[in-house]
This record gives structure tokens, sequence and C-alpha cells, in this order.
């Protein structure tokens, strides 16, 4: 079976919003905490986010992450990355999880909009027959609405948001603890 295709868990991340939330999470915890707070570890968010979709370590994943960025946006602002831009096309990491692959892709407006790239690439994703796991990190409050009904029924699908709520078609998890992982806060300064 050495030529049989790996199960794949595919992550998809609006960049802007992601972004902004964690600007967010940065000014309030600097204020709350009395002290700076990094940018966040893009490799450990990734990480931390499958771990808490359910993925394992010594089960060696493919997990492959699409950034869906506006064409106009040149780099995130509130990140640790290599250059600080939209340079990861392409890059691959390897932890205990497995295997990381990084792709940026740019939402052309004069094509589509975000929500319906989001949404897009949602549908393409639930087609493919080695993706096992779709995990969302959209923008909810703008499109989840949309997302919600393009929600396939045969994969398992994990959503992050910052407000959890119940939903029949997939499960739900809390963005803001991987994020809060990120930028380095402890859970013991906030007690």
């Amino acid at each position: 079976m050495e030529n049989e295709k790996k199960a794949l868990t595919a992550l998809v991340i609006d960049a802007e919003y992601v972004d902004a939330v964690a600007f967010d999470f940065i000014v309030n915890f600097e204020r709350m905490l009395g002290r700076r707070v990094q940018q966040a570890d893009l490799c450990d968010w990734l990480t931390c986010l499958s771990l808490d979709a359910g993925l394992r370590p010594g089960e060696e994943h493919e997990i492959n992450a699409s950034w869906l960025h506006e064409a106009h946006t040149p780099k995130l602002q509130n990140w640790a990355l290599q250059e600080g831009e939209y340079a990861f096309q392409h890059v691959e990491y390897h932890n205990s999880l497995g295997n990381f692959e990084l792709n940026a892709y740019p939402v052309e407006t004069e094509l589509t909009n975000k929500a319906d790239f989001f949404v897009e690439s949602l549908r393409v994703l639930a087609g493919m027959e080695n993706v096992e796991r779709i995990l969302l990190v959209p923008d909810f409050d703008s499109y989840g609405k949309q997302l919600l009904s393009a929600i396939p029924d045969q994969k398992d699908v994990t959503l992050f948001v910052m407000e959890p709520f119940k939903d029949r078609r997939c499960y739900v998890e809390n963005l803001g603890y991987s994020l809060a992982h990120a930028l380095g806060i402890k859970g013991e300064e906030l007690s």
C-alpha cells in the first residue's frame, strides 16, 4: 500500500479575519496583563487548531493550510512569519502531528468575494476523496450562515469561532484558546 494516498486534513483560513482577531487579542491582553504580548506564532497556532479538531500526535497527519486573503493585503501584521508576508506559498514543515503545507490564495474582487471564495473552497474540499477532515476559520459574523449551508454531511468538519454554538452539521470549537496560546498567553496569567 505504498502508493496509497494519506488522508488529508484541509484547513481554510480567512487571513484578514484571523489577523484582526490576533490584533484585538494583543491590544486587550497587553492592557489586562500589563506586559507586551508577542506576535502570534503561526506554526504553534496551526498545531493547536489541529489538536482542538481531534488530531493526535503519532498518527503522522497530512495537514494543508490554505490562507484566503484579499489581493490588496500584502502581509499579515500580527503573526510571526518568515519575512512577515504571504511568502509561505508551498512552504512545508513537520512536527509531532505530521506534515503541514501552507499556501496562500488571493481573492480577486473582480471575480469573486471572500465569502463566495470561502464557500466554494469548502465545496471543492468536500468533493475530494482524500480529504478526511476540514477545519474552517472564517469571519463567521460576516458570512457564517452562507458557510453553514455549504457544510457537507460526508466529511468531518470543525468550525472555529469566537463564540461557540451547537450545530448538527459540524463540530464547533473556540478559536480564542489556540490563538491565546500562540500569542504566549498562559492560563495562569488569566486567573
